[in-house]
């Protein structure tokens, strides 16, 4: 049997100045650690949840019925590589999550997968095919058309935007995701440096795609699948890092340093990519495709 809490003593308290300064070292350091352990004791929310997973199956269903249009009319076999491609996401989901201090709710989580100690929600899962598909049919119909340096940065600017509110606007119902530990340049319980992840792996997704549609024979177009999980990894660990290597720290400064280290590496990948669309960058004649060799 437990002690009587009515006649257990409080424990004593040792003072500050008594604890040994290596002893102080551990201890700040394992609050910080504790810190920035995702809150798994968090509920989601059962409505927001319902709206989320009825909401997302639709609009998968409407993204395979478009990429079927369009291969029927256009002959174009990317847009449903990409939507393949696109569910294979989910399996970095939690990792590019534990970089940012993301975190789903997993009490009463619909749960699609389990993967790197987290479960995933069945809605995450079919987001990613109404994020990726359109977004990668646009960026190919205006690289046909031919880039600007202005349609290149609007594009960019509004993906960052719409993107940073869905978030925003979706965390105020109960929070059917979340961010734990430190954060910083915090608006409405969303750190702003994330957002210019996703923005990243989106072009970097679309600049891939179309160089394996353009340049590749039709028959090697399928690697459009595996190059959708690879390049979203490659463009969120490389934006997230900044932000991510500095959140355990004790200073604020550092870790605006970070998240403003996070923004300047996204910038500076989407400037690399437009050299090779908008300026001399971009070649004088699109590029065709022999489809019988």
């Amino acid at each position: 049997m437990g002690a009587d809490p009515r006649t257990t003593p409080p424990p004593t308290r040792i003072p500050w100045t008594a604890i040994r300064p290596t002893e102080r070292v551990l201890m700040l350091t394992s609050q910080r650690l504790a810190l920035d352990l995702p809150p798994t004791d968090a509920p989601m929310p059962q409505t927001t949840q319902g709206v989320l997973i009825a909401v997302t199956i639709l609009a998968t269903v409407a993204m395979v019925a478009w990429v079927v249009w369009l291969r029927q009319h256009s002959g174009s076999t990317a847009p449903l590589f990409v939507l393949v491609g696109s569910l294979l996401v989910v399996f970095y989901e939690p990792l590019g999550d534990s970089l940012l201090g993301a975190y789903y709710p997993e009490a009463g989580q619909v749960t699609a997968i389990h993967a790197f100690g987290r479960d995933m929600p069945l809605f995450v899962l079919l987001l990613y095919p109404p994020y990726f598909v359109p977004f990668v049919v646009a960026f190919l119909e205006l690289a046909r058309r031919g880039f600007t340096v202005r349609s290149w940065w609007t594009l960019w600017v509004v993906t960052l935007v719409s993107g940073g509110l869905m978030e925003m606007v979706l965390m105020q119902f109960g929070n059917p995701w979340l961010y734990y530990g430190r954060q910083t340049l915090m608006i409405f319980e969303f750190p702003l440096w994330v957002t210019v992840t996703n923005v990243t792996f989106l072009f970097a997704t679309a600049v891939v795609v179309r160089l394996i549609v353009t340049r590749l024979d039709t028959r090697h177009h399928w690697m459009v699948i595996p190059a959708v999980p690879i390049m979203t990894i490659s463009g969120h660990a490389a934006v997230a890092l900044p932000g991510a290597a500095t959140r355990e720290s004790s200073s604020d400064l550092v870790m605006l340093a970070g998240g403003l280290g996070s923004i300047a590496v996204a910038v500076l990948i989407g400037y690399a990519l437009s050299l090779a669309y908008v300026g001399r960058g971009a070649p004088a004649v699109e590029p065709t495709v022999d489809a019988t060799r």
